[in-house]
C-alpha cells in the first residue's frame, strides 16, 4: 500500500472530527472532542504556518502519485 503525507486542509475537519470524537480512540488520550474543539484544533495544529499535524491518505492509482 502506498500513502501520501500532506498538509491538512479545511475539508479535513469532518474526518478529523470522526476520529477525535470517538470515545474508543480517545480513551487513553483525553475526553472526546466536540465539533467546535475539532475545528479549533485543526486551525491551531493543522492549518498553522508550521503545522503540528499532517494528513495521511492512501494512494490508489498511479495518477494520484
Amino acid at each position: 500500500m502506498n500513502i501520501r503525507i500532506r498538509k491538512m486542509i479545511v475539508s479535513d475537519s469532518e474526518p478529523l472530527y470522526n476520529l477525535l470524537s470517538n470515545s474508543e480512540v480517545m480513551h487513553y488520550l483525553e475526553a472526546p472532542y466536540t465539533k467546535e474543539q475539532t475545528e479549533q484544533f485543526l486551525l491551531r495544529a493543522g492549518l498553522s504556518k508550521t503545522p503540528l499535524i499532517y494528513a495521511v491518505e492512501k494512494i490508489t492509482t498511479l495518477s494520484d502519485m
